[in-house]
């Protein structure tokens, strides 16, 4: 929302919310609300926000990326395998994605994996 890009981030997360209350299968206004609870650092609220928004738009390749780095920046690490897997299977072309993943792949000691997510996120400069 425009709000949030002028510094008026609450008051943006505000008109989100009430947004929400009418439109509460909207996958994308979800995901926004979910990218406004991670600028404040509320992250089970950031992951409840993307979880909703997958349960109406499994394929959201963006909610996946973004899941996966609010459960690892909130220490849960092993929960976020699965969603940095399903960003990149839901959208190969985003360098961010196979970046995360290669990242999780070397933080868990998998040598090889993290390779091959960044040899893939390398090849799309």
């Amino acid at each position: 929302m425009l709000l949030s890009n002028i510094g008026r981030s609450d008051e943006a997360l505000a008109a989100y919310e009430r947004a929400l209350a009418s439109n509460a299968d909207d996958h994308e206004l979800c995901y926004n609300v979910g990218v406004q609870f991670g600028d404040r650092g509320r992250h089970q609220e950031e992951i409840t926000m993307y979880q909703r928004s997958l349960k109406v738009k499994p394929d959201f390749g963006k909610a996946w990326g973004n899941l996966g780095v609010a459960l690892a920046s909130s220490g849960q690490l092993d929960a976020a395998a699965e969603p940095f897997a399903k960003a990149c299977q839901y959208q190969p072309d985003e360098r961010n994605n196979w970046i995360n993943l290669a990242r999780y792949h070397q933080a868990k000691g998998n040598a090889a994996g993290a390779k091959e997510a960044m040899s893939r996120a390398q090849a799309m400069k």
